[in-house]
């Protein structure tokens, strides 16, 4: 019996030119007509789901040596999974013994749809278990099955199998080590080494020696895709340890790759991978402008999921970037992509954690309380990322106030928090928590170690935040002298980094340690800038505790 070739729609547009594909529909329609065709009324299978069918296409040319059965799933509730509603798959068989040939895998673009990765792992894992079940089966074939599954992480969909798929792809081809799929499957071990990993189970330094082994062998190969699937992984890498400068400097150095490929999502991932770059350092302005041309493209093509991302990262930038207006125009622009969509995204609770934020410091009380309560019942993302949840609920809710409410929230933040990042990012928010309601014990257990971290990641915005807390602190310890130096470097970067509503905080805080110094001119000077600030960034809360300062 023939070995049965297993080819993915990468393979067939590989050989098949848009001419080509004309061309042969033309013939097949002129056999069609002349009777050389025998094909059969589809066959329907109808779930006992509604809107949940499959049909079954037999055909064969009768002067041919093969004939061919495709098959069909239409599945609408795919939709709200994030998934394709159609997916579908050709076999071929011989004429001669009626044995299989090949089988053309037609999944669409699932492994980047949004959403539960469910659907994909069975339909991949159903085809590693077909391939096993052939009398003669090849191992390339086996291998390519296999590393579309350990790919699959890269795009952030974590299976607990993929370890293993991982390490069986790599196995099967043992004797093949200049195989594009060995490639392929050493730059995947790279992701699944971090990525949606416990820190327990997560490798960092072996991360990045595969990743960095994974571009080697691109490169020796000439796959220009891999040398950037490789740099992809190395960011991804830099990014959950928070190494913000290398983060950048090797999405930068994918750049070129990526454009050169000419293929869209390949693009629009890096320059999403930029954004948050670009953002991490403080450098808005930057991230906003990469964005603005890959959301015109994501939005040209109709990328679903290209859009959701770009617009959930950019509301968040503008918040950071105290842009409230702009915040909402993209919040906006996300809901409108989630309806054309057709269905929710976990993204959704980032983007009422945006909202309930811009609508607490702008003093819309009730409008931030309704969308703080909402986040708890939204769909939630992969296990790994609980710590978001907690977090994005704990945002808003320090600038409400309330110990009550807060208190339980970073409790189970800081439980959460595993990996590197999400310690900076919960840590940070904890010491904001510790200045606004006094909690020193907070400070006293970790407030040096996150200073540390911020320092480490480079993040201008993460240290000017840890600056401000400690000045807090320091001030009510009566330590003014060190109080003076983190305050001063905190308003220093707020500055650079044009954040209107932080500056006025840290400018607040210098008013409150002049006041502690018997510098009443000065102190009055900073109320006055933050006043300002204040007004003009549409803060009223805050610009009546201002005034009332000056009084």
């Amino acid at each position: 019996m023939p070995q049965i070739r297993i080819l993915s729609r990468e393979d067939v547009r590989a050989i098949l030119t848009w001419d080509d594909a004309i061309r042969l529909q033309g013939d097949a329609f002129a056999m069609l007509s002349s009777g050389r065709t025998l094909m059969p009324v589809k066959t329907l299978l109808q779930t006992d789901r509604p809107k949940a069918h499959m049909l079954f296409m037999p055909a064969l040319i009768k002067d041919a040596q093969g004939f061919g059965v495709k098959y069909v799933a239409d599945f609408h509730d795919n939709l709200a999974r994030g998934l394709p509603h159609l997916m579908a798959a050709i076999l071929l068989m011989d004429g001669e013994t009626g044995g299989p040939v090949a089988l053309l895998e037609e999944l669409g673009d699932m492994r980047l749809a949004a959403g539960r990765r469910d659907g994909t792992i069975r339909a991949y894992e159903g085809a590693v278990q077909l391939w096993k079940s052939l009398p003669v089966a090849a191992n390339s074939d086996g291998a390519r099955l296999y590393r579309k599954l350990g790919e699959l992480c890269r795009w952030g969909w974590y299976n607990p199998k993929t370890r293993e798929h991982i390490q069986e792809g790599l196995r099967l081809l043992s004797d093949a080590p200049d195989s594009p799929d060995r490639v392929k499957l050493v730059i995947a071990q790279a992701s699944d080494y971090y990525w949606l990993r416990p820190e327990a189970e997560a490798d960092y330094a072996a991360a990045e020696t595969s990743a960095r082994e994974g571009f080697r062998l691109a490169q020796a190969i000439g796959s220009a895709e891999d040398m950037s699937a490789a740099l992809d992984a190395l960011a991804g890498i830099y990014w959950q340890t928070a190494q913000f400068p290398k983060m950048r400097a090797v999405t930068e150095e994918r750049g070129p790759i990526g454009e050169g490929l000419g293929y869209a999502l390949e693009r629009l991932d890096y320059l999403a991978m930029l954004a948050r770059a670009h953002a991490f350092l403080g450098e808005f302005a930057a991230s906003a402008a990469v964005s603005q041309p890959a959301y015109a493209e994501a939005d040209r093509r109709s990328l679903h999921l290209s859009l959701l991302h770009i617009s959930a990262d950019q509301a968040g930038v503008h918040v950071l970037w105290n842009r409230w207006e702009e915040a909402e125009r993209w919040c906006s622009r996300y809901e409108e992509n989630e309806r054309r969509a057709g269905y929710e995204s976990p993204l959704h609770r980032r983007i009422t954690s945006h909202r309930a934020k811009a609508d607490a410091v702008r003093g819309n009380t009730e409008a931030a309380l309704e969308a703080l309560r909402a986040i708890p019942d939204m769909l939630s993302g992969h296990p790994a990322l609980a710590w978001s949840r907690p977090f994005g609920q704990l945002i808003p809710a320090i600038v409400l106030g309330g110990r009550e409410r807060c208190a339980p929230l970073l409790e189970e933040a800081l439980r959460l928090a595993d990996t590197p990042y999400a310690r900076l990012e919960v840590q940070c928010l904890a010491l904001e928590y510790a200045a606004r309601f006094q909690e020193w014990r907070i400070v006293d257990e970790f407030g040096d170690d996150t200073l540390a971290r911020a320092r480490r990641s480079e993040g201008p915005l993460f240290i000017a935040r840890c600056c401000r807390a400690l000045a807090t602190h320091r001030r009510a310890l009566g330590r003014l002298d060190e109080a003076d130096a983190f305050v001063t470097e905190g308003i220093a970067l707020f500055r650079r980094l044009d954040c209107p509503w932080e500056l006025g905080l840290a400018l607040r805080e210098l008013a409150l340690l002049r006041m502690a110094q018997s510098r009443a001119q000065e102190a009055a000077g900073a109320l006055r800038e933050a006043l300002t600030l204040f007004d003009r960034n549409g803060v009223r809360p805050d610009a009546e505790q201002i005034s009332a300062l000056l009084q």
